[in-house]
């Protein structure tokens, strides 16, 4: 039989082996997990995660955040108005504290040199 734990800090309960909790709106569900935090969603096997317009799907990933649209595997992006596509490159991944939020931040290293040649400097927010 299945052990299970519930525990609650300020509204959070968590059940292990198909895990659900909520903290400040926060709700995640381990083996095919969805969560949400101000308004980001993922689901893993097939993620999709939204950030302030952001969504992602990993294994074929596409993602948009503020326009840019990427997909890993013959990749191809977007960034204000800006489209391009790379053959198998791989993106970088950004981990500096502000960008914590994200539930998996393999962020869209992929266009800088596309931005900076456009005249674009931005950093994810």
């Amino acid at each position: 039989m299945a052990s299970r734990t519930w525990s609650s800090y300020e509204g959070e309960t968590s059940s292990y082996e198909g895990e659900t909790s909520s903290y400040e709106g926060e709700t995640s569900s381990y083996e095919g997990e969805t969560s949400s935090y101000e308004g980001e969603t993922s689901s893993y096997g097939g993620e999709t995660s939204s950030y302030a317009g952001e969504t992602s799907s990993y294994a074929g990933e596409t993602s948009s955040y503020e326009g840019e649209t990427s997909s890993y595997g013959g990749e191809t992006s977007s960034y204000a108005g800006e489209t391009s596509s790379y053959a198998g490159e791989t993106a970088g991944e950004s981990t500096d504290a502000s960008n914590q939020h994200n539930v998996n931040p393999k962020v869209r290293v992929l266009t800088w040199r596309a931005r900076q040649e456009a005249g674009v400097t931005r950093y994810l927010q």
